[in-house]
């Protein structure tokens, strides 16, 4: 979307701060805007977590990701049956402003997610957040291998290394690494599917979330410590 972040919500403010700065007033909505809709994604599926909790608990994450799968959805047959090269063109403005609106707002949903149905909080498209807290945790893991190595408590390396990497700390760091990993493997297969795809790539992540989404709906995985 000729340049425009969709998650990277810290690209859009840090380039809205540098048009401010330079007085690039015509670009500045350019990346006012998706902050907005990002905002609204989030802001929508927290009332739609909160309502369906009280109703359906056991089904809040399936029903958000099919919701979100419904916007990235909604993106496809849009652009398929209004643009006639699967590209989203610079006018009418409305229809531009429409498809910076739908992604970005999938995407704040997909921010939610996680941090309300999972006990671990994690910010699926914050990634500089989730290194920072990977990070702290590992540092944890190490102060507390050395304090216990060095304690008279006739432990061996391996329970001791077990016990300091492997207890929640450990796991929570763990799973921090899984989800910048997981963004970077999707970005490289995004990239690569679009300069191969063009617009049908974007059916890889509805896919994986019509499975995730339905297999939760039939056989509820677990993510359900709503709070």
């Amino acid at each position: 979307l000729y340049g425009m972040f969709v998650a990277h919500m810290s690209g859009n403010s840090c380039i809205l701060g540098v048009r401010i700065g330079t007085g690039n007033v015509e670009h500045m909505l350019h990346r006012a805007f998706p902050i907005v809709s990002f905002c609204f994604g989030v802001l929508l599926a927290g009332v739609l977590i909160n309502i369906l909790k009280n109703h359906v608990p056991r089904r809040v994450f399936a029903i958000i990701v099919l919701a979100e799968a419904i916007i990235i959805g909604l993106f496809i047959v849009t652009v398929t049956l209004f643009t006639p090269d699967g590209k989203v063109p610079r006018s009418p403005n409305w229809f531009f402003w429409l498809m910076i609106a739908i992604p970005t707002t999938a995407m704040g949903f997909q921010n939610v997610i996680l941090s309300k149905t999972m006990a671990v909080k994690i910010r699926t498209t914050y990634i500089s957040g989730t290194l920072t807290g990977m990070g702290e945790l590992l540092s944890n893991c190490i102060y507390t291998f050395f304090a216990r190595l060095f304690r008279p408590e006739g432990k061996g390396f391996g329970a001791i290394f077990t016990q300091s990497f492997f207890g929640e700390d450990g796991r929570g760091a763990g799973l921090r690494f899984l989800v910048w990993l997981v963004y970077v493997v999707g970005a490289t297969v995004g990239a690569y599917c679009e300069t191969k795809l063009h617009l049908f790539a974007w059916f890889l992540p509805l896919t994986v979330l019509l499975i995730l989404g339905l297999w939760d709906l039939m056989f509820p995985l677990g993510f359900h410590d709503i709070s």
